[in-house]
């Protein structure tokens, strides 16, 4: 148990430490897991449950040793091969891992984390040439279904280097990860080969997965396929942790915990060896901050178009797990997710509007600009008039905030942001798709997300940067997330929230979140209809554009203070109707020019 006195392990510098011990056989051939990790082999990653208590303490004993540390000039240069402590960029916790590719491109590296079963490209700055643990085996086990093969795909759906098509791919991540199953195993055929699925069933339900794929015709009996064999040979010798021999280091990789996660890598190389379905949150609800999850999970996007009867299974299987937690009470942490009868949503003129009543500043600020996404440097702007767009309307009596997009920009800094995130928005609509999905996205995460934009059009997506606010409560495939170039909060399904490249975390989000300045929103009695009638305002400009007035300029995280004009002389106040009705009421004294 880790405690405000952490014993800390032994750290021994990577170069005297030739590779980690080889994973330990199961402790037993039948047993109740929870895989965290689907890789484009259909290797199905999960950790022993015996050795859980000693999974979850490496995460989160590393974290708390290597949380505020510094690199070192020996840190920024690594062999193929090497040992390492690695961040993980998503949850920013510490893990052991495995130099498994050079990347020449942006001085990256193929990082195997070799307890959870993923690859991830890492920089220089999130590897540390120091090997704590050294003395405890890798813990990342896997499994393969032996009597399957995939039914063959077109070329354009099929993974380089991978005989599993991404849709089958996608639909077994669906069933297994992050759910627990039942499972009965097979030894490998030769040391260092995977575990073979003899029999696997949902623990819920009992449904038996091996039948449900068969069923869904995505898969066939291994005898149809002659050629199963040798790429099952071939899968094992692909893996990260093989020898230059084409052997694995000893039995299969190891386990140790329920929490596992992961996400997958990028280059054409490491595709083979890198994991491409994970799971699990950066932290479990209910832990202590200091505590760690495995890295996020990771899934390859869905296609609509693979078999309906098998879409209707995993349809199925979401409501019985519904049913499953409404019956037994074993549902997720409340999430203090947003009371729908509080919100009012209205869409005119296609300007997305909505209001929704917080209780606290915090909750107005959301961090949402802060999750390592930087802010617009607008600072010396105090006193201009700036054209903008009103994305997002809250109220948090007394408080009335606002998150505004600039149409055109201040200074010559911004404009230059401006232009890299068009050039960014480009990427992300070619790009995002292709990025490993998030299979339990944790509060705080950086994210991309696809959201659509019409609901007349449901096929047509736009891809945005995001946060994940909350963990969903009642329902668990939906993700809460707010955009960070938009202000916009959204609630997306699970399917719809991928892994983001640390590069396009380096774009200042565009959105900025404002107060509005002067208005006291403390005694209006029908808050609903006076904020609805101020978006409606909002709404009804042709041009969607305003005036804002930077009264005050944040610092420290805060909201910008603001004042919105029709004009840019900033004469006549946009919501002086209001004022006049009373429903806005203009607080007194310095606050007022």
């Amino acid at each position: 148990m880790v405690g405000p006195d952490i014993v800390y392990p032994v750290a021994i510098h990577s170069a005297e430490v030739k590779d980690w011990l080889p994973s330990e056989p199961l402790s037993s051939l039948e047993l109740r897991v929870k895989p965290t990790y689907v890789d484009y082999h259909c290797r199905i990653y999960f950790v022993d449950p015996a050795k859980a208590t000693i999974h979850s303490e490496i995460g989160t004993v590393l974290t708390a040793k290597y949380k505020h540390s510094s690199v070192r000039d020996s840190d920024l240069y690594w062999s193929e091969g090497q040992v390492c402590t690695v961040r993980y960029h998503l949850d920013q916790c510490w893990y052991r891992g495995k130099i498994v590719k050079l990347e020449d491109e942006e001085k990256k590296y193929g990082v195997f984390f070799v307890d959870y079963g993923n690859t991830e490209s890492c920089t220089p700055t999130e590897l540390r040439k120091e090997a704590c643990y050294h003395d405890i085996p890798t813990l990342a086990m896997c499994c393969v279904f032996d009597e399957l093969t995939p039914v063959p795909v077109p070329a354009d759906e099929q993974p380089a280097k991978s005989e599993w098509p991404v849709s089958t791919l996608d639909l077994i991540h669906k069933l297994v990860v992050d759910n627990f199953i039942d499972v009965v195993l097979l030894p490998p055929v030769k040391p260092g080969d995977p575990y073979r699925v003899k029999e696997m069933k949902l623990a819920k339900n009992g449904e038996n997965i091996v039948e449900l794929l068969l069923n869904s015709k995505l898969v066939t009996p291994r005898g149809k396929n002659k050629k199963h064999k040798k790429k099952v040979e071939a899968s094992a010798r692909d893996h990260p942790m093989a020898e230059k021999s084409g052997e694995l280091h000893a039995a299969p990789i190891s386990s140790k915990t329920e929490n596992p996660p992961a996400t997958s890598s990028k280059t054409e190389e490491a595709e083979a060896a890198k994991p491409v379905h994970a799971s699990t949150s950066p932290r479990c609800v209910g832990e202590k901050e200091t505590q760690c999850v495995p890295p996020v999970p990771a899934k390859r996007k869905m296609k609509e178009e693979v078999v309906d009867d098998m879409a209707s299974i995993v349809a199925r299987l979401d409501l019985e797990q519904d049913e499953h937690e409404s019956n037994t009470g074993e549902e997720s942490t409340p999430a203090e997710d947003m009371d729908p009868e509080q919100a009012i949503n209205i869409d005119i003129k296609a300007l997305k509007l909505s209001w929704f009543e917080a209780t606290e500043l915090e909750t107005l600020c959301r961090e949402a600009l802060d999750y390592s996404f930087p802010s617009l440097p607008i600072n010396s702007s105090e006193g201009k008039i700036l054209k903008a767009k009103v994305e997002f309307v809250a109220t948090l009596r007394p408080y009335i905030s606002i998150s505004v997009v600039l149409l055109e920009p201040p200074n010559e800094e911004v404009r230059t942001i401006m232009a890299e995130f068009t050039s960014l928005q480009s990427r992300l609509q070619a790009e995002a798709k292709d990025q490993p999905l998030l299979r339990v996205p944790g509060p705080g995460m950086k994210c991309v997300a696809s959201i659509v934009d019409d609901e007349d059009e449901p096929s047509k997506v736009t891809w945005y940067r995001a946060c994940v606010l909350k963990l969903p409560e009642p329902k668990p495939n939906i993700v809460p997330l707010l955009c960070v170039d938009t202000g916009i909060t959204e609630e997306v399904n699970v399917d719809s929230v991928r892994a983001i490249k640390e590069e396009w975390t380096r774009v200042p989000a565009q959105a900025l979140t404002c107060i509005l300045h002067g208005v006291d929103m403390e005694f209006v009695s029908d808050e609903s209809s006076v904020m609805a009638e101020f978006i409606r305002i909002l709404a009804n400009r042709d041009d969607d554009m305003v005036y804002v007035k930077i009264v005050k300029c944040s610092f420290n995280g805060e909201s910008l203070l603001v004042e919105i004009y029709e004009d840019p002389e900033h004469t006549v106040l946009l919501y002086q109707p209001l004022v006049d009705s009373g429903s806005f009421v203009l607080e007194d004294g310095d606050d007022e020019e």
